[in-house]
């Protein structure tokens, strides 16, 4: 794996050494699904399972000049049936990986984790990693604890972080910047976040949370700035730092999901509409890897780690 990666075209470059994965897509029937699968299959990345109304999904695929073999379409009917079957091809091992289509999260999300027939791995948190590429930013920076878990306790927050440094290993970064996010950089009791965000720090250096350098409580702005780390006069070997001049801040960020001051997936949202980003998403925990969000490049994130995401984390013996 590359020592450096600072862009999404890092990682592209990455997978073009490595064998296509089939990918089953839940609700196919959209345009800007479609011309990103057409692109990944051009570059030898996918061999595409398109999951849903088959008339639809056909006529997309004709609308954008692609054209399609026999056995890529399956045909299914209402959202319940289309995130089932397509959980069900990973099940038979038809398909390596779940991409999010035109379909409500929380539609494919109950079939990907359903007890019986879903994916989700014993012992494991389901949980969700944005891959973020900033034009004003020099690294790539990763942001999880946004979404699918709600309120989650100390013990949760460290599965979903270890979740996120075990996918950045995997996907190539040796040692993430890890900065566990709240309202404020500084510790309050009155402040549940800034609690675990201690908490979470001091795991980190007992090995409770392995692979990762981690500090916290850190506001946003000093997590991911040197100037506003140096002008609070925040200390910490996350927030801020530099490893090369041209390099500031951390890598990861963990947002504390309980505070109404900081709505991570709505952050994420502002950033993608408001800046110049291109985001992917990740849902490590499940047995293939699962992806969503902007589906520019979305294809490329379960290519890379879907070789290590079989079984469950070395560092998944939480509860």
């Amino acid at each position: 794996m590359a020592a450096s990666i600072e862009s999404l075209q890092h990682l592209i470059d990455q997978a073009k050494a490595l064998v296509p994965i089939r990918v089953a897509v839940a609700d196919a029937a959209q345009e800007v699904v479609i011309e990103t699968l057409r692109d990944a299959h051009a570059l030898g990345f996918v061999a595409p399972r398109l999951v849903g109304d088959a008339d639809l999904i056909a006529a997309t695929c004709k609308d954008i000049g692609w054209a399609t073999a026999g056995d890529w379409i399956v045909p299914a009917s209402t959202d319940a049936v289309v995130a089932a079957k397509t959980v069900e091809l990973v099940r038979e091992g038809e398909a390596d990986a779940v991409m999010k289509g035109n379909i409500h999260t929380d539609v494919l999300m109950h079939a990907l984790l359903d007890k019986e027939r879903g994916l989700r791995l014993p012992g494991q948190r389901v949980s969700h990693v944005f891959l973020i590429e900033v034009s004003t930013h020099p690294k790539l920076p990763a942001i999880t604890g946004a979404a699918i878990n709600l309120a989650p306790d100390l013990n949760a927050k460290a599965q979903i972080l270890q979740n996120a440094v075990d996918l950045l290993r995997l996907l190539g970064f040796e040692m993430p910047k890890v900065a566990v996010l709240s309202a404020v950089e500084t510790i309050n009791p009155e402040i549940i976040s800034t609690l675990d965000a201690a908490y979470l720090t001091l795991m980190a250096r007992r090995g409770q949370i392995a692979g990762a350098v981690v500090d916290g409580p850190l506001a946003f702005d000093n997590a991911i700035s040197r100037r506003a780390a140096e002008e609070k006069g925040t200390a910490s070997v996350v927030g801020g730092r530099r490893r090369h001049p041209a390099r500031a801040g951390s890598r990861v960020r963990q947002h504390p999901c309980k505070e109404p001051r900081i709505p991570g997936g709505r952050h994420c949202r502002r950033r993608r509409f408001l800046s110049a980003i291109t985001s992917l998403a990740s849902k490590p925990g499940a047995r293939p890897p699962a992806c969503s969000s902007s589906r520019l490049f979305v294809a490329i994130c379960p290519r890379n780690c879907t070789r290590g995401a079989t079984g469950a984390s070395p560092h998944s013996s939480m509860p």
